[in-house]
């Protein structure tokens, strides 16, 4: 097992004190399973949970690398004799009977990029990864032997908790678990042909691709689950996606387009389901929508000028933003290279959202040197902002795509997130005219240094920060 450590220590107390009790939150969210730690997920919930504790045993790896795989080794040891593995993880004390495995409902399937990435991060042990194979092989049998009942391609949800949306009013009533392999026709609309349980695939299949690249180099296993998760992508496309509308829709039991706009589409991007024009639709014209799911919290479960959006104090998924959210966000990002999928009118917005989150996303976004991104024009020999990103193409050659002007404001827009974040210079509404001013700079060290003078009629302001040999500077002149 690799030893792994992390301190951290700061010269303000306050801040000192946040760290350790965050640090010891955690210590004590580690308890013994069958005498081996695991990482539970706290607050109420003693267990270890398919949707969260595979993910939260990887981001605890660097404290405790021991609980970390077991968050993992736990469900992969588990799995039924069918494929089916457990949703939930409960240890009893019972000698006969330590462990309650539930096998009534999927709870989310964020496991096989996670369990993957400790095979990386603990030394590269083969027979985890040779075990890891051979249960995301028999859990993604599982999926296309059970949950296509109709036999059309699609994969189904079959209650509330398969994809962990307790209460959630898109559901209609129907059951929160459903036992056994047979589908739950007559209860609700159910079974849903379901965009989640589809990622589910492409994600098991997209990580089967890459373990079989480690394992069988000379075989042709890695391409063949590399199509075999595509297939899954194009079905997803074909069947779930609504073009007109810029996302997927569930279908329900008698396959009709359920009319709800969900959140769900970010976890497909999580799941790596998306190909890149849908995930820019999706992004551009829902998730960065202030209507739908750019709110002023952001990232509702349904968007909030849907129907079916219900704002509940409770746990309920069909209003309030959850932190399973933002988790899955990141990775949704990273899928997708973490190049702009905006549209015209949300692209000035993704910084800021970026930002909000961790300045570091949106300076990574802000490097990218490919198309979509700001750096790509120059690269490609702009001295002007395009209105569109593919304005003129790598070989030199003007695209012949409509509404293509060569120097345009909205891409430029960007200026405006430079003044703000990077060297943080804001109006104060109170006091037009820059009478007052926030002053908030969001250095990042892979720029080096940033600084910005701004004549207005209250006065000048100069701002600048930079870094020198791993420590910041900065100067403030008003």
């Amino acid at each position: 097992m690799v030893y792994t450590d992390v301190k951290f220590n700061i010269s303000d107390p306050i801040w000192q004190k946040v760290y350790d009790a965050a640090e010891e939150k955690a210590r004590l969210n580690v308890l013994a399973f069958c005498s081996r730690p695991v990482l539970i997920e706290g607050g109420g919930y003693n267990g270890i949970w398919l949707e969260t504790q595979p993910m939260g045993g990887e981001m605890y790896a660097m404290r405790n690398m021991e609980a970390a795989m077991n968050n993992q080794l736990f469900f992969m040891e588990n799995i039924r004799a069918d494929g089916r593995i457990p949703s939930v993880i409960r240890f009893t004390g019972d000698e006969k009977h330590p462990l309650d495995l539930m096998f009534s409902h999927f709870q989310g399937y964020c496991f096989p990029y996670h369990a993957l990435n400790m095979y990386f991060l603990n030394g590269h042990d083969r027979e985890y990864l040779e075990m890891l194979y051979d249960v995301l092989e028999r859990f993604d049998a599982y999926l296309w032997k059970h949950r296509d009942s109709d036999g059309d391609g699609c994969l189904e949800s079959w209650c509330v908790w398969d994809t962990g949306e307790d209460n959630c009013t898109r559901f209609l009533g129907g059951p929160e678990a459903w036992a056994g392999e047979t589908a739950p026709y007559g209860q609700a609309r159910l079974p849903y042909e379901s965009m989640d349980v589809m990622a589910y695939s492409v994600d098991g299949r997209q990580t089967l691709s890459e373990i079989a690249a480690i394992l069988f180099p000379e075989t042709s296993l890695s391409d063949e689950w590399q199509k075999r998760a595509d297939e899954v992508r194009g079905k997803l496309r074909s069947y779930l996606w609504q073009d007109k509308r810029g996302a997927c829709y569930d279908r329900d039991c008698d396959n009709r387009v359920m009319d709800v706009l969900i959140h769900n589409n970010l976890r497909v991007m999580y799941h790596g389901g998306f190909d890149s024009y849908m995930a820019s639709r999706f992004v551009g014209e829902h998730l960065l929508n202030p209507d739908e799911f750019w709110t002023p919290m952001p990232l509702p479960s349904i968007a909030a000028n849907d129907k079916l959006y219900l704002s509940s104090p409770n746990n309920n998924w069909s209003g309030q933003p959850q932190g399973l959210t933002y988790q899955r966000a990141i990775r949704a990002l990273e899928n997708y290279g973490w190049r702009l999928g905006t549209g015209f009118l949300s692209t000035p917005l993704i910084l800021y959202v970026l930002a909000d989150m961790d300045i570091e996303y949106a300076c990574r976004l802000l490097e990218n040197e490919e198309i979509p991104g700001w750096l790509s024009m120059p690269k490609n020999g702009a001295t002007t902002i395009w209105e569109r990103w593919n304005a003129v193409l790598p070989d030199g050659v003007i695209s012949g795509i409509g509404m293509n002007a060569m120097n345009h404001y909205a891409y430029g827009s960007i200026v405006d997130w430079m003044y703000r974040n990077l060297c943080g210079l804001n109006p104060v509404e109170e006091a037009p005219g820059f009478k007052k001013a926030v002053i908030r700079p969001m250095p990042d060290a892979r720029l080096s240094w940033a600084k910005m003078k701004l004549d207005s009629a209250a006065g000048t302001y100069r701002i600048e920060w930079k870094y020198v040999d791993g420590q910041l500077h900065g100067r403030v002149t008003v």
